[in-house]
């Protein structure tokens, strides 16, 4: 299992990839520690960050489409992201 979330701790056009490791504060992966009870399953956290001056809500801006700009950088990213995919199957 290979869990994919939005982090806006990690600068947008970025992502990281872990075989386990804590939530680091991200309440998505909270939860599906909780559910696992277990802190071992693989994560792909995709930067959505950092939080533009003036947002104090996170959700409220995670949860709003990209500016183009933003779009861009993220579909750039794509093939990265396949690629890390990719050979998180291949073990």
């Amino acid at each position: 299992m290979l869990i994919l979330v939005d982090d806006f701790q990690i600068p947008l056009g970025t992502f990281r990839v872990r075989t386990e490791g804590s939530a680091g504060g991200h309440n998505g992966l909270k939860s599906i520690e909780g559910a696992l009870q277990s802190q071992q399953y693989a994560r792909l956290r995709i930067g959505v960050g950092p939080l533009p001056e003036g947002i104090g809500d996170w959700a409220e801006y995670v949860l709003n489409p990209f500016e183009p700009e933003e779009r861009e950088q993220v579909e750039s990213l794509l093939p990265q992201l396949i690629e890390a995919v990719e050979k998180w199957l291949k073990g």
